[in-house]
């Protein structure tokens, strides 16, 4: 894996007829026949995303392998939403300095 951009993806940032979309969080479910992705800015909802099982599958792989690459290369573990939000709990009952 490399960190060069593929020419297809870099072709579509540059195409203003095709979207652009910024999500920090999300939510997921399971439909009859595919899964969605709802993605948000904080509480906000900016898309939906319908996949087959298949690709969703195949996605979570890939970005899975994104991922592991980075935290290889640089040495850094990548915190999930899920890992913040125990340092949060965990947080919440000590004491702060003032």
């Amino acid at each position: 894996m490399e960190g060069k951009v593929p020419v297809e993806i870099d072709e579509a940032l540059g195409n203003p007829e095709i979207p652009n979309l910024y999500s920090n969080s999300f939510s997921c479910a399971l439909g009859q026949g595919d899964t969605i992705v709802l993605f948000k800015n904080g509480s906000t909802p900016v898309a939906t995303l319908n996949l087959s099982y298949t690709t969703a599958k195949t996605l979570a792989i890939k970005l899975q392998g994104l991922i592991s690459h980075l935290e290889s290369v640089s040495g850094n573990k990548i915190m999930t939403t899920d890992d913040i939000g125990l340092l949060f709990i965990k947080d919440n009952g000590k004491k702060k300095d003032a």
